[in-house]
């Protein structure tokens, strides 16, 4: 049960301008279908048909202000066979259509489109930058959040941050439960939209059922995905109230005699927080180290067909 254009009828090809400047068009497709049960519905929505809302531009012709106003599908002397006839115009009774495409009559053939907004909420702040006007490359931070002691704030300090979300809502017969809702709080494992590997994090899709002449009942199915500049993984300062002189062991539960762990305390018997190195060593730089944890599962967001 398909339809098909043949093509656009020599014959009866029209075109006229008026005193007021309006410029109209008339098209005729030949059409051609594999059931003698198939209706107009079917032979006006024939790929190659334009849809209203589309430019004039069939052939060589071209008329950057005049769209199709309306479309009629009369079947031929057989039943295999139909016309369909294109208006086209340069005046409106809707300006609006010139400023927005028409939609398919389906609502399955809709391409998803993104909305743009945010998210407000308060985190700890993991760490900073030495010069916040240039961060590393890398987007690791470079400084922890310390007293001029060099200790830990407690309690750390709290920001108001505002996360870009990036929405898009798309429409499909069917879906699986479990794979839709395996995809909340995935992170992107692959360049997407101009964001590097694990700038975005999706939040659990939304999916609501709906009905439409055309194809029945559908869902319409929300995804939201938040943009983090620095990453979504979770980055953690390496401090710690002991340190391993020559560096981690193989079994830190049972270290060598010479090798056991060392603290630095006060005079009052309290031990200190100190700086450690990524293998657990004290270190004595001026710049500490973090640990860096790909804590959200990855998948490639060029796969979920949204763009």
């Amino acid at each position: 049960m398909s339809a098909t254009v043949r093509g656009i009828s020599p014959a009866d090809r029209s075109g006229s301008i008026g005193q007021d400047g309006t410029r109209e068009y008339s098209i005729v497709y030949k059409v051609g279908t594999d059931d003698r049960n198939d209706g107009p519905q079917k032979a006006r929505t024939a790929f190659g048909i334009p849809n209203v809302g589309d430019l004039y531009q069939p052939g060589n012709d071209f008329d950057e202000a005049a769209i199709v106003v309306g479309k009629e599908a009369t079947q031929g002397d057989s039943p295999w066979e139909w016309e369909v006839e294109v208006r086209y115009s340069t005046k409106l009774d809707d300006p609006k259509l010139l400023m927005q495409p028409q939609m398919p009559d389906n609502p399955l053939l809709q391409q998803p489109r993104p909305t743009y907004g945010s998210q407000e909420r308060r985190i700890l702040i993991p760490g900073r930058y030495n010069d916040p006007t240039l961060p590393a490359s890398d987007k690791a931070f470079q400084l922890g959040i310390l007293a001029p002691n060099w200790e830990l704030f407690d309690p750390q300090p709290e920001a108001e941050i505002s996360e870009p979300v990036v929405s898009y809502r798309r429409n499909v017969k069917t879906f699986v439960g479990a794979e839709l809702m395996a995809l909340a709080n995935c992170v992107n494992s692959d360049q997407w939209q101009g964001a590097e590997e694990r700038q975005l994090k999706m939040s659990a899709p939304h999916a609501d059922p709906m009905y439409h002449q055309a194809c029945g009942d559908y869902w319409q199915i929300s995804f939201a995905i938040a943009f983090r500049w620095e990453t979504w993984d979770i980055q953690l300062l390496n401090q710690g109230t002991f340190y391993w002189p020559d560096g981690l062991p193989a079994n830190p539960f049972t270290p060598p005699s010479t090798n056991s762990p060392k603290c630095l305390v006060d005079d009052y018997g309290n031990r200190r927080i100190v700086n450690l190195t990524t293998d657990g060593k004290r270190s004595t730089s001026a710049t500490p180290t973090f640990t860096r944890i790909r804590f959200f599962r990855e998948i490639a967001f060029g796969s979920l067909g949204l763009i």
